[in-house]
């Protein structure tokens, strides 16, 4: 039953979380259904990939509940693979699933599909509703990206198997690491490349691409030891970026150029998932803790830890409106 108070319903979102350094007889994915009124927490083991047990990355690898999409009274919820399609009471309807989609990250319904990345190979992927992959926009024929940040491809890995670690050399793989993306007002796509590995280093960027294919970088960070992530576009065309290698959100300006500033700094946690509220607020995660706060001011209204388990850390929110 969802929860109700003074009459109207209370907030609920859905959170995606991965335990990292899971032992192999651990369960690794988890589903939190949050109220945000009363906090009422209720929880749903989400199944690995069947993959796990080939994945020599003792941290977080193929391990983890990924991005969470709703459509209409369905749940999509991804792991490394697939995404699991289900209906509100959690009966596991269908599983949608490509060989060359892997290391899913963030998923999203636009325009009638669903939206995911393969952070694997550098890929986003459109799905209808019955799983068939209507299009796939490949970051390395689009608008000059890899160009632009001096970025080489050695060897293809876009025609094999990429859900099993037995088919490919790592150092083939996730040169971009695109794990999110956002709608534009203006109809823009905008993506989250998390950690670009240049020359040795890493860096992060969001860029959009724009209905002619071209491309321009809107913010760019040249030092990302870790991955930044997820993007939310506010109603004034701004944009809000869980940047994870600094610890913060920032709000964006895309159409200045390369301006953004600091709206919350998370105290060093791991900051991943974000999304807006109906109410203007926004959600965050940070490490086990979701974190409610005034997207303006930064003012922070709540902070719900999830888990106890030091290991586990969000990974995805969505807002449910049923």
């Amino acid at each position: 039953v969802w929860p109700v108070l003074e009459g109207r319903r209370v907030p609920e979102i859905l959170v995606s979380t991965i335990t990292r350094e899971a032992l192999l007889e651990e369960p690794s994915s988890t589903i939190y259904r949050l109220s945000l009124g009363d906090k009422e927490l209720c929880r749903f083991p989400l199944p690995d990939s069947p993959m796990r047990g080939r994945d020599a990355n003792p941290r977080g690898g193929m391990r983890g509940a990924r991005g969470v999409a709703v459509a209409g009274d369905e749940i999509f919820v991804a792991n490394y693979g697939s995404i699991l399609r289900y209906d509100r009471e959690w009966n596991l309807k269908s599983i949608i699933s490509h060989p060359h989609c892997a290391d899913i990250h963030d998923i999203a319904f636009h325009e009638g599909r669903l939206w995911v990345t393969s952070t694997w190979n550098d890929l986003l992927f459109q799905f209808d509703l019955d799983g068939g992959a209507k299009a796939i926009i490949d970051l390395w024929e689009n608008g000059g990206i890899a160009n632009f940040f001096r970025v080489h491809q050695s060897k293809s890995v876009r025609d094999i198997d990429v859900c099993d670690p037995r088919m490919y050399e790592r150092a083939m793989t996730d040169r971009f690491h695109l794990n999110s993306f956002a709608f534009a007002p203006d109809g823009d796509l905008m993506l989250s490349l998390g950690q670009i590995r240049v020359n040795g280093h890493c860096e992060s960027a969001l860029v959009a691409l724009g209905a002619n294919g071209g491309a321009r970088v809107v913010h760019h960070n040249s030092n990302a030891p870790v991955p930044s992530h997820n993007i939310e576009f506010m109603p004034d065309g701004t944009l809000l970026h869980a940047e994870t290698a600094n610890a913060r959100v920032l709000r964006v300006y895309p159409n200045r150029q390369m301006a953004a500033e600091t709206v919350l700094e998370t105290n060093g946690g791991y900051t991943r998932g974000l999304c807006l509220l109906k109410d203007g607020r926004a959600a965050v995660g940070v490490q086990n803790e979701v974190w409610i706060f005034d997207p303006t001011s930064g003012e922070i209204a709540q902070r719900i830890r999830i888990s106890d388990d030091a290991r586990e850390s969000v990974h995805s929110i969505v807002v449910v409106d049923w």
